[in-house]
């Protein structure tokens, strides 16, 4: 299944597909999804959106106010209306989208991501902040040692995970100065409170053997806003379209399915 997943595949702009928007993870370039979704999910007219990677984050207000002027970026490469999904960071990308232009985001799904990637008080779901302050440090030195680090963590137990390793290593990653900027986001964005306001249906499809965000999270996203829902796959982890690429019918709730019909 590894094999040949380096393919680009395109698709013409004209399209009666409904359209759905895909946003990345950190790390590695829209090139990624663009390789895997289409194959997989043709049902859809897929747009890959490239981060403008604008400004510096060293806090949270930082990290939200680039984030919005990010999206702002964003939905000059987006179509009226659209379906968005987002892997891990491209969620938090897909949520202020939604908060911003509620009318142009049918729908949100979001994979292996949180709206808080950083354990808090009261959020014991993410990382330890002392682990994003160590990966960063080492992103300062290395990036690309860094990367591989990280690589090392989203393919933890998969069955295949060396030659995963190789394959994720090829794909084009950021530029050198948008990695620390992303990595910021990751570690001071806190989108929890906005998932209250929200309108939009918004799913989460959370992976058992996610290494990086547990899935136990489950138990209190519903809690922070009426229209989110939750789906647990139990055999994926952080890289969902890798070790499980099934339709993505089955994971699209029959809700927001229907609103892609524009």
């Amino acid at each position: 299944m590894l094999s040949g997943l380096l393919t680009e595949h395109t698709e013409h702009k004209a399209s009666n597909k409904p359209p759905l928007v895909w946003l990345t993870g950190w790390g590695i370039a829209e090139t990624f999804l663009k390789a895997l979704i289409p194959t997989y999910y043709p049902r859809y007219h897929h747009h890959f959106l490239m981060y403008p990677h604008l400004g510096t984050i060293h806090n949270t207000d930082t990290a939200h106010q680039q984030l919005q002027t990010s999206v702002e970026q964003l939905m000059k490469q987006a179509p009226p209306k659209a379906l968005w999904a987002g892997w891990s960071l491209g969620g938090l990308y897909a949520l202020m989208a939604t908060k911003l232009y509620p009318k142009r985001v049918l729908g949100v799904l979001c994979f292996a991501s949180s709206p808080c990637f950083v354990k808090h008080s009261h959020w014991s779901f993410g990382l330890e902040t002392t682990a994003m302050k160590a990966l960063h440090d080492k992103l300062l030195v290395d990036t690309h040692k860094a990367w591989h680090e990280f690589i090392k963590l989203m393919t933890l137990g998969h069955s295949k995970q060396r030659p995963l390793i190789r394959l994720l290593e090829q794909y084009p990653r950021y530029q050198e100065a948008a990695f620390e900027r992303e990595l910021n986001l990751l570690r001071y964005a806190d989108l929890r409170p906005l998932l209250k306001d929200l309108k939009t249906p918004t799913e989460y499809i959370l992976g058992e053997q996610d290494a990086l965000l547990p899935h136990t999270q489950a138990e209190l996203l519903p809690t922070l806003g009426e229209h989110v829902k939750i789906q647990t796959v139990r055999s994926i982890g952080h890289l969902p379209f890798l070790q499980q690429p099934t339709p993505l019918s089955s994971w699209m709730p029959k809700g927001i399915d229907k609103l892609s019909n524009v």
